[in-house]
């Protein structure tokens, strides 16, 4: 398929991702679903985090999804001070529900900022 991408904007990109990634929210919780290749590359590129941060230290994490992350961190008695960035309410109400009151979680379509910039 050649897509022609010159009369696509931001505001296209989003919406169709919106589409894409709300049917994935109402899927199973797995780490494909998210990008991820497997748990295992999921949890490999969170092993690399854990070298760069320690208890106390604020994260911002864009993309966030379901804020595995912070899970992760948790997992791993590292407490941290977080706020993740989603464009994706489904999977912010899930960290929310997950997490309560322990982290921050903003539905912020970051494109919209960067389309401010070009």
């Amino acid at each position: 398929m050649n897509l022609n991408t010159n009369n696509i904007n931001q505001k296209t990109l989003s919406k169709a991702f919106y589409e894409v990634m709300t049917d994935l929210a109402n899927s199973e919780d797995d780490p494909i679903l998210l990008g991820w290749r497997d748990r295992d590359s999921q949890t490999d590129r969170f092993n690399v985090f854990l070298d760069y941060v320690q208890n106390g230290d604020r994260v911002l994490d864009f993309g966030s999804g379901l804020s595995d992350l912070y899970g992760y961190l948790k997992l791993n008695d590292i407490n941290v001070d977080y706020t993740g960035i989603d464009i994706m309410p489904d999977f912010i109400k899930i960290a929310k529900e997950r997490y309560g009151d322990e982290i921050r979680v903003l539905n912020t379509n970051i494109l919209y900022f960067l389309e401010k910039f070009e």
